[in-house]
């Protein structure tokens, strides 16, 4: 109402790991024939390891500010505004964006892929590897 505001409007890059909670499997999750040259292991949902989320400010920008307001009524700086709202705001949009490209999706095939080879080469011929909520 009286034209008071703080606006950033920034392109944000970050890397948004996911992978598998690996200490979520337990004993029946991991089968092995009797003679030794068949295994079956079940891995649990990926997930973002949110925690593990990182800007990149080497090719991010800040695009354009504006910052109608007074210090004694927004003692916020732009800065201080970046950090304080851009960023966690960034980090969400960034999960929401990874979730849908696909990045848990992504996270399971790998996974299938990875843990096969692995327990190929520690010589098992047939290999099964099953993520839990994924065909």
């Amino acid at each position: 109402m009286l034209g008071i505001k703080q606006n950033i409007i920034v392109l944000i890059r970050g890397r948004v790991p996911a992978g598998f909670q690996l200490g979520n499997i337990d004993e029946d999750d991991i089968w092995v024939s009797s003679d030794g040259t068949r295994a079956q292991i079940t891995l649990p949902p990926p997930v973002i390891f949110e925690e593990n989320i990182a800007f990149d400010f080497e090719n991010s920008r800040v695009l354009s500010t504006s910052d109608t307001c007074p210090n004694f009524i927004c003692p916020t700086d732009t800065l201080a505004a970046y950090q304080e709202l851009v960023l966690p705001a960034a980090r969400e949009k960034l999960i929401v964006y990874a979730r849908e490209s696909g990045i848990l999706d992504q996270a399971a095939r790998d996974g299938e892929a990875y843990y096969t080879q692995l327990l190929k080469s520690l010589g098992f011929e047939e290999v099964r590897v099953i993520v839990e909520g994924y065909e």
